[in-house]
């Protein structure tokens, strides 16, 4: 059983996630950086002590990453620099959504082929439709859904 303070936590950390790509996506570097800067002080505050066996773990294994991610994003002088973690930051995060279900709504794994010289990178969605946060206003509908998680 997830202790309901956990799941609060947890879901506070997918609100400012979403704010965090949302911003990104409107090229937005100060909202994502105070976004980041909200999850870190949210991470900070969260005594993890409650939490026992697949949580506990799951959770501790992507914390460090969230924070590094958030840190270098809350710290990163422009957009282009913040899009960097993005990729990798959605990937813990969805870890987390997944173990702790807390998603009210259905979110979206999306995918653009064309980030970083075609390596593509992903980013998690409130909404089915594309806006791309690697490329805002470039290639706003670059991108498709890969998969879909819904609402808990």
């Amino acid at each position: 059983m997830i202790p309901a303070d956990a799941k609060t936590h947890v879901a506070n950390l997918l609100d400012n996630y979403l704010v965090l790509k949302n911003a990104l996506v409107a090229g937005d570097a100060e909202k994502a950086k105070s976004s980041a800067q909200a999850t870190l002080t949210s991470l900070e505050k969260f005594d993890a002590s409650s939490l026992t066996g697949k949580p506990k773990k799951v959770y501790d294994g992507q914390l460090d990453m969230i924070k590094t991610h958030n840190t270098k994003i809350s710290k990163a002088a422009d957009v282009a620099a913040q899009r960097q973690e993005l990729d990798m930051l959605s990937m813990h995060v969805l870890a987390l959504v997944k173990t702790f279900k807390v998603n009210q709504m259905p979110l979206y794994k999306q995918h653009c082929p064309m980030a970083f010289d075609n390596k593509g990178a992903g980013w998690l969605s409130e909404k089915k439709e594309i806006r791309n946060p690697y490329f805002g206003d470039k290639m706003l509908k670059c991108g498709s859904v890969k998969d879909s998680i819904i609402a808990n």
